[in-house]
């Protein structure tokens, strides 16, 4: 006999049953507890707006059952302990649901949402400008090229990888820093 299809919505349980019938059962009712103690009950999805949660029965060594949830973050399945069917409360499923949304170390760091429930980490180096290396080599060509753009105009750099445009803009940056400097200090002067 094939299993039912469980999914918690809203506080609700949610049985798909085979021939289209469909049970309802709020959560922490009598009805959900007996029916997480059953054996049709092994695995249901938590639907929170944090993200989907996969929560499963699991059978401990000792013989005993208990209930786990699951949820890949950055690649990484991780898992929150639930207790056993007559803990199981929605409370506990929410406190799983923002858990398992986090970063491991419990905080989030530079995530940002990206309005579907995903996050995604900002890489902090990508929003710094390098240092120009030792054996910067110059360009006054670019340089210059890059300096005669008016201002808020938007100059595309176009070249293949390890050509030098990063390279070429933190130099141009650095150049006009430099230029800004020198005028404050001859302004300060006057």
């Amino acid at each position: 006999m094939p299993h039912a299809q469980a999914e918690v919505r809203e506080r609700t349980l949610i049985l798909a049953r085979p021939g289209n019938a469909e049970a309802q059962i709020p959560l922490d009712t009598p009805a959900w507890y007996a029916w997480l103690a059953s054996e049709q009950a092994r695995s249901f999805r938590y639907c929170h707006p944090l993200g989907v949660l996969t929560v499963r029965k699991e059978r401990r060594a000792r013989g005993a059952w208990y209930w786990s949830a699951y949820r890949r973050v950055d690649g990484h399945l991780r898992k929150q302990y639930l207790g056993r069917s007559s803990e199981l409360t929605a409370a506990r499923l929410e406190a799983a649901a923002l858990a398992l949304q986090r970063a491991p170390n419990g905080h989030r760091g530079h995530d940002h949402e990206l309005g579907n429930g995903q996050a995604r980490t900002l890489i902090p180096t990508k929003l710094m400008v390098p240092l120009p290396g030792v054996a910067l080599v110059m360009r006054p060509r670019l340089l210059s090229s890059l300096a005669g753009q008016p201002g808020g105009r938007v100059t595309t750099i176009i070249a293949p990888a390890g050509s030098g445009k990063t390279t070429l803009l933190a130099s141009w940056l650095m150049n006009v820093e430099r230029r800004t400097q020198n005028a404050e200090r001859s302004n300060q002067d006057d």
